[in-house]
């Protein structure tokens, strides 16, 4: 009831056609795979091979994944009359910056934006009348089959037959050593694996011939949404949440990529290898994918959360990112008639916790609380639940927050493993199939929760003291060389404080913040060409002893931008270039 996916109910552009859906599930019916028969028999001993990605099903939709934000409003939404544009991709926080900032002019086209140093086009760009940015969709395009493999190991049960492994030899050659000759096994579905004594085969797209670098050479040269969607057409993978904005009054939102199409309907858990149950018949039309142009509401975005609702007919997966940042974003957008640019940015920078707004109020109505406890959870309850440096609440909040997740979820489940996100837990009150996850399972998942949360307020309150820490001298984040190298520790940058949660619009895990924001811009279409600002925590040069290494790390950590030109001749490009902030800009 909370979800806000990205093509809300009703609102999807997408042309499914009726005859070629026909063959698959009712919508939503992959739900009803059971987590037991999908794993019969493959659960015991998979711990490790989880660690080591070899399966997803065992925590499928409960463990998250990185994630990035983007969002766009049209004309009808912007206090200008013409689209605005923001996007931040979150990754890693490293010294150089994973991204290169670029300004590509030629008889062609000219494009601004962030590419990797390696690469021959911008992959997250602005041109004078397009705009687009990125996030991670989730979707998914990895299947991993649990094979019936022969004694001898040269071949595997399929459709009542022995076929027999391809082999592919690759002799590494160490350095004062003996060569190293490894040997991979390739199934009739992708590279095998071997944990605890079983063959398991892997299924990528990525191991499929992909067009995506000919969609991004054509995103760099398309002048509007009609040649812009052709580019994308070509885009396989990682598949996409692209958002689009342009001069040509345009928004549009569509997850872009290979989406396969399984004859079962699903591809939840670990798959049968031994037939054809669950082989790809194919993948779904690019018309058929979740996708809207410019939608009633006046504004698009996504958080990396769900696609489409329980009436999408094809399976797209179950790994999404927790409701709270698409909730947060909904409710700016939806809350105020127009928006600015300078608005946009304040969204990226707005670290207001929802999960305290969906989890506070269920401790209202604990009675059985100590005087501490219940002290701590009146503080809460009267918190502006805003993740600011300067916040002591927000430290407060922390501990509690700590606190549930250590009991809230089966240590022995998921030992070395990520906790799922709290929502899960709300969830599981609601839900019998996943209520078992919870720390003890009594049947009464509501309320165990409620006794979870009394727990939690009561080891928060054992954490108070006279003088609580501000949130930013307890969360902080650094900007790591990218060698990771404990040798390299000076070319480390921080730590600084720093504001926010994992799930706050404005990300940031963990009490050492690694992963945020790697690029965060902000693009307007009310003149020509459009007005751009962009910042990514780093600098352009390499060199650990040059100013550039690390210029833009004072804008980053203030949330402010640099002016970003499309000027095509050098001699036009400003050269007195400083940051600025949301305020400075104006509405």
């Amino acid at each position: 009831d909370w979800e806000v996916p990205i093509i809300p109910d009703g609102q999807c552009d997408c042309r499914v056609d009726a005859p070629a859906a026909a063959h698959l599930p009712a919508p939503g019916g992959e739900v009803d795979v059971s987590y037991t028969a999908r794993t019969e028999g493959v659960t015991e001993g998979l711990t490790e091979n989880l660690k080591d990605g070899v399966t997803e099903g065992f925590t499928e939709g409960l463990i998250e994944g990185k994630g990035s934000n983007n969002w766009a409003v049209n004309g009808s939404r912007s206090a200008t009359g013409m689209p605005i544009l923001a996007g931040d991709m979150h990754l890693s926080l490293s010294l150089p910056a994973i991204w290169y900032e670029v300004h590509m002019v030629t008889p062609t086209m000219n494009v601004y934006g962030v590419t990797f140093p390696n690469a021959p086009s911008i992959t997250e760009g602005i041109t004078p009348t397009t705009a687009w940015a990125f996030t991670n969709t989730g979707s998914d395009q990895l299947d991993t089959y649990l094979l019936d493999s022969t004694a001898d190991g040269e071949g595997y049960r399929f459709d009542g037959e022995v076929l027999p492994f391809e082999t592919e030899i690759d002799t590494i050659h160490v350095k004062g050593g003996e060569p190293v000759v490894d040997t991979l096994r390739v199934s009739r579905f992708g590279p095998v694996v071997e944990e605890d004594g079983r063959a398991y085969s892997l299924r990528w797209v990525g191991h499929e011939f992909g067009t995506t670098f000919d969609a991004v050479w054509d995103m760099n040269r398309a002048i509007n949404y009609q040649q812009f969607e052709e580019a994308i057409r070509q885009w396989d993978y990682p598949m996409q949440n692209i958002l689009y904005a342009g001069a040509d009054s345009t928004i549009a939102i569509r997850s872009t990529g290979f989406l396969p199409v399984r004859r079962s309907g699903s591809g939840f858990g670990v798959l049968d290898g031994t037939s054809t149950a669950d082989d790809w018949t194919g993948r779904v039309p690019f018309d058929e994918l979740p996708h809207m142009i410019n939608p009633e509401s006046g504004y698009a975005t996504s958080t990396n959360q769900r696609p489409a609702g329980a009436w999408y007919p094809y399976y797209l997966g179950r790994d999404w990112g927790s409701i709270f940042r698409s909730i947060r974003i909904d409710s700016l957008l939806s809350s105020s008639a127009t928006h600015s640019a300078a608005d946009l940015m304040r969204y990226q920078s707005d670290v207001r916790a929802v999960q305290a707004d969906l989890l506070l109020p269920r401790t209202e109505h604990l009675d059985d609380l100590s005087p501490r406890a219940r002290a701590v959870r009146d503080r809460l309850l009267e918190w502006d639940r805003v993740m600011s440096v300067d916040s002591r609440d927000a430290t407060v909040f922390h501990w509690f927050m700590d606190a549930l997740s250590e009991s809230l979820w089966d240590k022995e489940t998921f030992a070395g493993l990520p906790r799922p996100e709290e929502v899960r837990a709300l969830e599981a009150a609601s839900r019998p199939e996943i209520a078992g996850r919870l720390g003890v399972s009594d049947g009464d998942a509501t309320g165990r929760l409620d006794a979870l949360l009394a727990d939690a307020l009561e080891t928060a309150a054992g954490h108070m003291v006279d003088d609580v820490p501000t949130w930013g001298a307890v969360h902080r984040v650094v900007f790591r060389h990218m060698a990771f190298s404990d040798a390299l520790l000076p070319l480390n940058r921080g730590p600084f404080p720093y504001p926010g949660t994992a799930q706050t619009l404005s990300p940031a895990r963990n009490l050492t913040v690694t992963h945020s924001a790697s690029w965060r811009v902000v693009v307007d279409f009310s003149t020509t060409p459009p007005a751009a600002w962009g910042v990514y925590p780093g600098g352009q040069s390499g060199n650990p002893f040059s100013p550039l290494y690390d210029a833009h790390l004072p804008a980053y950590l203030d949330f402010r931008y640099y002016p970003l030109s499309l000027a095509e001749r050098p001699e036009d490009v400003p050269t007195d270039v400083r940051p600025v902030g949301a305020s400075e800009i104006g509405r």
